[in-house]
């Protein structure tokens, strides 16, 4: 790939990052899904949730639970790093599907 595609590629996975936070931060979590394709995955240590149907249904019980929490939820994102796999694929440092 050239340099301006990885330029671009990571500055989308920027975007994407800081929408998230957005979404769930500001209280408008399940609209998070947006953010996915039809089979998108989004995982953490002890959860997966892929498609759009599982990842409704999550950020749903996000939105839900945030009303909920005695205290506000804010996100801090600096430096994103990802490497750009090809011009479909991107994904943290060191984690190839």
């Amino acid at each position: 790939m050239k340099s301006h595609e990885v330029t671009d590629i990571v500055r989308l996975c920027s975007d994407v990052i800081t929408r998230y936070t957005h979404f769930v931060d500001l209280g408008e979590a399940e609209r998070v899904p947006e953010l996915f394709t039809e089979d998108g995955l989004f995982t953490t240590p002890t959860e997966e949730h892929k498609g759009q149907e599982a990842l409704s249904t999550r950020f749903k019980f996000v939105a839900e639970e945030a009303v909920r929490l005695p205290w506000v939820l804010r996100h801090v994102c600096t430096n994103v790093l990802v490497d750009a796999v090809s011009p479909e694929e991107a994904s943290p440092p060191g984690i190839r599907p």
